[in-house]
């Protein structure tokens, strides 16, 4: 029974460092000379963040939708939507396709 607890707190571990470099990226393009490195050369900005391949292409699709479902804040995604150009039709637009629950 205890091994089985534990392999769950691995397992919530993963994806909580997983949620938190995700949330940390839309943090730090928060700041304006982050963002312009960001738009200047995304591959090496996305570099600096402990990111799987499916988070990484999410941001570089700017997958509204799929970056949601990771977990990642709504507020600070927001933001990072409207820094990236992204219209308020076409972000609202991707909740549509969202499971009501993540």
């Amino acid at each position: 029974m205890r091994a089985a607890g534990c392999a769950g707190v691995a397992t919530r571990t993963l994806i909580d460092m997983s949620q938190f470099a995700l949330n940390q990226f839309l943090y730090d393009t928060g700041a304006e000379a982050t963002l312009a490195e960001y738009r200047r050369s995304p591959a090496a900005v996305l570099d600096r963040y402990d990111l799987t391949l499916e988070e990484r292409q999410a941001v570089e699709q700017l997958d509204i939708a799929r970056l949601y479902a990771a977990g990642v804040n709504p507020y600070r995604l927001r933001y990072f939507c409207l820094s990236m150009g992204i219209t308020t039709d076409r972000f609202l637009a991707a909740f549509q396709t969202q499971p009501a629950e993540r």
